[in-house]
């Protein structure tokens, strides 16, 4: 009975949702892109070369920030640990 167990555990069948996608979805899958993310869910990594300190220039962006709004978007890499333990969106599907 264990015999039959262990083989039926070796056999690998492909979901129906991948039987019915076509070669330019799995394509499309496979690219890199654009994704808002919370920043709650973006964490930092050793040796990350920009810290965050609560300094006078800190306190200047903020109020830049209040004043003009974002200029210049953040960039995080996918793949990484969300601090919920999860991986970001591009990485799920890997």
């Amino acid at each position: 009975m264990a015999e039959k167990e262990q083989r039926r555990a070796g056999i690998k069948l492909t979901r129906v949702d991948d039987l019915f996608v076509t070669e330019e979805s799995r394509q499309e899958s496979a690219r890199e892109k654009v994704l808002e993310l919370p920043l709650a869910e973006i964490s930092d990594f050793r040796e990350h070369p920009f810290k965050v300190r609560t300094d006078e220039a800190m306190l200047g962006m903020a109020e830049s920030v209040k004043q003009y709004g974002v200029l210049v978007p953040g960039a995080s890499q996918s793949g990484r640990r969300l601090r919920n333990g999860g991986r970001t969106s591009a990485e799920k599907g890997k």
